[in-house]
């Protein structure tokens, strides 16, 4: 079986919820930005991500990926913003295979209460440019369109520290062939959902549970399911700084023989991660 790299992670994030996989934290812990370095209605945030399966390669080295992620959001008035957003990933035992995603430039509208005040909902709108230099060349890849609304479930209003957050998505992408450089149909559609719940152990310590589907359809119409799972604990260290550590597995919902995939843990795919996220 091929090993799961953060590559495809993050990737998963980006058909999902079109943004850094960061932004699940940031909606629940919601560090303080120092608001006198930017301009009013902006905000930044940087992340960091070191994460390996400890596994040893014929080389007799364990993978080590490292990404970097960059969000900046402008509020356009009190009911919309936009933001562009991109990620950075690497492997230390092999610099080469290091590549930026593509960048994900969305509208979104402030938070509207549905469901008699009993959750959140969230419109947002993206599109996509062809900034991952392998998907561009090698792909074709030229843009892409999605809608992910997200809506969000708070019990805290009851005295319970939880929270759901369910982040359905389509996207469809544009390539200028159908085929790839090996002559394989690209991915035209994607259908995702992705769920995330966060338990507030106290007023610093998060932990969360997260969970990705997205069925893939290339130009052929055949789909191709993928899937993460992820478990992580956060740490407020100060107003603009998070701290993170947990486990994810993920990759292809079924194995080679046809059986299935899904599983909290792998021990070939499952990755184990450390993170730091500064707001500014």
């Amino acid at each position: 079986m091929v090993k799961v790299s953060l590559t495809l992670l993050i990737l998963l994030s980006f058909l999902i919820s079109d943004a850094s996989a960061l932004e699940s934290v940031l909606t629940t812990m919601a560090p303080k930005k120092d608001s006198s370095l930017l301009p009013k209605g902006m905000a930044i945030v940087l992340a960091q991500e070191v994460g390996s399966d400890f596994e040893a390669d014929l080389a007799g080295e364990a993978q080590v990926n490292v990404s970097t992620s960059f969000f900046l959001a402008q509020e356009l008035n009190n009911k919309n913003s936009i933001s562009v957003s991109i990620a950075y990933t690497d492997q230390v035992n092999d610099p080469e295979v290091g590549a930026a995603t593509n960048t994900a430039l969305t509208w979104q509208a402030h938070e509207m209460r549905i469901l008699n005040d009993k959750a959140v909902l969230i419109q947002r709108v993206s599109t996509f440019l062809p900034t991952n230099l392998r998907d561009r060349e090698d792909n074709s890849f030229q843009t892409a369109f999605s809608y992910a609304p997200r809506l969000i479930f708070s019990f805290k209003d009851n005295g319970t520290p939880l929270e759901w957050i369910f982040t359905p998505s389509i996207r469809r992408n544009v390539h200028e062939f159908s085929t790839n450089k090996d002559s394989r149909f690209n991915v035209e559609y994607t259908l995702g959902l992705s769920a995330d719940a966060t338990y507030d152990y106290s007023d610093r310590i998060q932990f969360s549970l997260g969970g990705i589907y997205a069925l893939n359809r290339t130009y052929n119409e055949i789909n191709k399911e993928v899937f993460s799972l992820s478990q992580e604990m956060n740490i407020l260290l100060s107003k603009q700084i998070i701290m993170g550590m947990g486990h994810r597995n993920g990759g292809s919902t079924l194995r080679a023989d046809g059986s299935s995939n899904l599983g909290i843990y792998d021990k070939i795919n499952s990755e184990y991660f450390a993170s730091l996220i500064y707001s500014m």
